[in-house]
């Protein structure tokens, strides 16, 4: 798939996360290069993006810092039913590549697994999509439990 603009792998316009302040996160890495995000569920399962099990890395570098961004849920008309999308409008930042998998949190619960984007990263104008981890919370359990 091909996004016109830069290619980044990073939160764009997104600050530095305080340390341990999401204790819960996972990078996935390949030959110590990250290609994907993820949460820590349980102690031996990280939950991620579908599409990020065939990953093999990225083509540019992002930060070695963890990076967070306060984000707007959009109304429901403007998203997928199987998504929750979000956005920061009239400025450039949201989600981009090598974000994927990464956690939607809201009020300290995991509400969403970063998923893709429309046109390019931090666009101001699309939506991020992430998928609703609701719908798959009886797989989750049943995962975690067998």
């Amino acid at each position: 798939m091909f996004f016109p603009g830069t290619f980044r792998t990073w939160i764009v316009g997104g600050r530095e996360a305080a340390p341990n302040s999401h204790p819960y996160i996972a990078s996935l890495q390949f030959r110590r290069q990250h290609f994907c995000g993820g949460s820590l569920i349980a102690q031996r399962f990280v939950m991620t993006a579908a599409h990020c099990l065939g990953r093999l890395g990225t083509q540019a570098r992002g930060p070695d810092r963890l990076q967070e961004l306060n984000v707007t849920v959009t109304a429901r008309d403007q998203c997928r039913p199987n998504n929750i999308c979000t956005g920061v409008f009239m400025r450039q930042a949201g989600i981009c590549f090598g974000d994927s998998g990464g956690p939607l949190v809201c009020n300290g619960v995991i509400q969403g697994i970063s998923s893709f984007i429309i046109r390019t990263c931090g666009s101001g104008v699309a939506p991020d999509f992430f998928s609703r981890v609701a719908i798959f919370r009886d797989f989750i359990d049943r995962s975690i439990n067998s």
